[in-house]
């Protein structure tokens, strides 16, 4: 694919500069022709890239690659950058053990809002909340930026059952619900500008990919607004009913943090209630308390949760698990 595309772009550059230089001097045309081999050069990866982005549809399911969720879990680049990384590859600054450690266990499960993007591994939302429960407890964070609720549920039933957690807390937000493949479509027009773009200044090449990621989000918003039922269904729905037959299966207390409702998310927000509810779940919706848009609750010009709004929703996190009287360590709630 990429030899045909390789081709007929070639052709097609130089036809263009053949038929544009035919009235011009020898010397002109050579400076011509030298000219569209620059501009060849150059926008050659745009020419890879643009069949990617155009094949994108995403009422299909796409098949990945084997181990692409597995790269995912475990190639961590990003958080490393500001937060430390245990060895099971989780947000942690120590190991921990699989099974019972005596303690009661809590697992939080989201994205980058739940992660930390952006903030110093003290200011995350787990830290505060270890802090705040104190030693009787063990937090561990199992959330991760960019990902979906597919990749979320995945990653706990698969991989952090294993440390026996009383507590699941779900740090729910409305764009959970855009498919894996949104991702894997993001990862392969990423790759082409890779591999093909080396010679392009890391400020272009970094233009282009915040781009082609507003381009491809853009394109499934559009197929969100038109199969809107559909998408929370697969997206979400579909895999609330998972981590509900894998949490039920042990005896898992789930906490919902609901997310800000903003407009146009009004289903998804109606339907992870109704779903939550459904399950017996319980829901925090600590926007009734605090405004958590306010300046200083946000990293500005980036809008992820600021230290202080982690502190924040870490307290009415611990007093909702406080108010029911929790036994911690027993496993009865």
């Amino acid at each position: 694919m990429n030899i045909f595309i390789l081709v007929i772009s070639f052709v097609l550059t130089f036809t263009v500069a053949f038929l544009s230089s035919r009235s011009l001097n020898v010397r002109a045309r050579a400076v011509i022709f030298a000219v569209y081999f620059f501009l060849y050069v150059l926008f050659f990866p745009v020419f890879l890239w643009l069949p990617v982005y155009f094949t994108v549809d995403f009422s299909k399911k796409v098949a990945y690659p084997e181990g692409f969720k597995d790269g995912i879990y475990f190639n961590r680049v990003n958080e490393s950058r500001l937060l430390p990384i245990n060895k099971d590859g989780l947000i942690a600054d120590m190991d921990y053990k699989p099974g019972a450690s005596g303690k009661c266990r809590i697992v939080i499960i989201g994205d980058s809002f739940a992660a930390g993007y952006g903030l110093k591994f003290k200011d995350t939302l787990g830290a505060y909340l270890q802090n705040d429960l104190g030693s009787g407890y063990q937090v561990i964070n199992g959330a991760f930026f960019g990902t979906n609720t597919e990749m979320q549920v995945d990653y706990f039933c698969n991989h952090l059952l294993k440390y026996k957690p009383e507590i699941v807390i779900i740090r729910h937000r409305m764009d959970d619900v855009m498919p894996l493949a949104e991702k894997y479509y993001l990862e392969r027009t990423g790759d082409v500008i890779r591999k093909y773009a080396p010679h392009w200044p890391p400020a272009i090449r970094n233009r282009f990919f915040r781009f082609e990621m507003l381009l491809i989000r853009e394109r499934f918003w559009s197929y969100y607004r038109a199969n809107t039922r559909k998408v929370i269904k697969e997206n979400m729905l579909d895999f609330f009913d998972r981590l509900n037959n894998c949490t039920s299966a042990e005896g898992i207390r789930v906490l919902l943090i609901s997310d800000k409702c903003r407009r146009g998310y009004e289903a998804v927000c109606e339907a992870a209630g109704v779903e939550a509810a459904s399950f017996g779940w319980e829901i925090l919706n600590p926007h009734e308390t605090i405004d958590f848009s306010a300046p200083e609750m946000i990293i500005a010009g980036d809008g992820h949760p600021s230290a202080r709004a982690n502190r924040v929703l870490a307290g009415l996190i611990r007093d909702k698990l406080h108010s029911d009287h929790a036994k911690p360590g027993t496993g009865r709630w």
